[in-house]
């Protein structure tokens, strides 16, 4: 096969992979459906090799109390995340998806729960794009985004008033999950709460050009990293009251230009203990770091020309 010819079908093939995707179009009139539900419902044959695109025109779409659970190869666009919002009051995730995608929306979780309940924005979706998440109110447990992989250029806020709760910005729990281009803010003002704004377990996170803060009135992590992994560069991690950066049984770790900042307690903390645990060093280069640095093995956490805020050298 010449190139040409190559070329002409390699155009044709992915010309007729777009072309393929079904799209449903929700909207407030005019469209297929009213309501995303409905429309991912009337869904009964997507596949690999016939993808279907629900697209939300402007507007504000409750569900009354309902996830919108999405199939296997369906994803959700929206016009902007502006303009294009989908709002429960729900138990558990707004939007569940089996590694879809979503786009270009606003998903909002609002409301007092119950107790031990569980309040959720996402849960298990392949990629999430110029998405904000906001889940705002009362639970034992809050989660902005949970086990998804790639976060592009979005925003998670959650702010929880429950007393002795619980809020995580993305929990990655067996998932390596790529936040980029992103912002999570995660406050918890109830007595005896914590916030962590990415909760690593037993996988790994990266996060790149992103800016993660946290603040919770009895104590508050920008990262935990679990028996995980973790790679953090061009990045700003501020924290008001715990460790920024809590790594145990640590994987190994790369921090390079990046800002690992605390407002009154330990920038860095690294705990080799517990099952599992592995002695891997975590390696801080070319970055500020505020706060103190603590670490369980001298070998276990290396620093190369690292400063503190005032410009004085930081030794690891």
């Amino acid at each position: 096969m010449n190139f040409k010819t190559f070329a002409f079908f390699s155009i044709f093939f992915t010309s007729s992979a777009i072309a393929g995707n079904q799209v449903i179009t929700v909207a407030k009139s005019g469209g297929q459906f009213t309501d995303p539900i409905s429309a991912v419902n009337s869904i009964v044959d997507a596949s690999k090799f016939k993808p279907y695109v629900i697209n939300v025109e402007p507007g504000t779409y409750w569900l009354l109390g309902e996830k919108l659970v999405l199939k296997p190869f369906v994803s959700i666009a929206g016009s902007s995340a502006s303009n294009t919002i989908i709002q429960s009051f729900v138990d558990g995730c707004v939007i569940e998806g089996h590694r879809s995608e979503i786009s270009n929306l606003t998903v909002r979780n609002l409301g007092v729960h119950a107790e031990g309940s569980e309040a959720c924005g996402l849960s298990e979706l392949g990629m999430i794009t110029n998405v904000n998440v906001v889940v705002d109110g009362s639970a034992d447990l809050m989660t902005g985004i949970y086990s998804s992989e790639k976060i592009i250029n979005s925003s998670i806020y959650l702010r929880n008033n429950r007393t002795n709760s619980r809020s995580i910005g993305v929990n990655s729990f067996g998932t390596t999950t790529n936040l980029n281009n992103s912002t999570i803010i995660a406050v918890s003002t109830g007595l005896g709460s914590i916030a962590q704004g990415v909760y690593s377990y037993e996988s790994g996170v990266n996060i790149f050009n992103s800016a993660i803060r946290t603040a919770a009135v009895n104590d508050d992590n920008a990262l935990v990293s679990d028996l995980s992994a973790f790679n953090i560069r061009n990045s700003r991690l501020f924290s008001n009251h715990g460790a920024t950066l809590l790594a145990s049984g640590n994987r190994g770790g790369w921090i390079r230009e990046s800002e690992i900042l605390s407002r009154s307690g330990e920038a860095i903390v690294v705990e080799f203990s517990g099952t599992g645990a592995v002695d891997t060093r975590i390696q801080v280069i070319n970055s500020v770091v505020e706060g103190d640095v603590n670490k369980d093995l001298a070998e276990s956490l290396k620093c190369s020309n690292v400063i503190d805020e005032e410009l004085n050298p930081i030794s690891c």
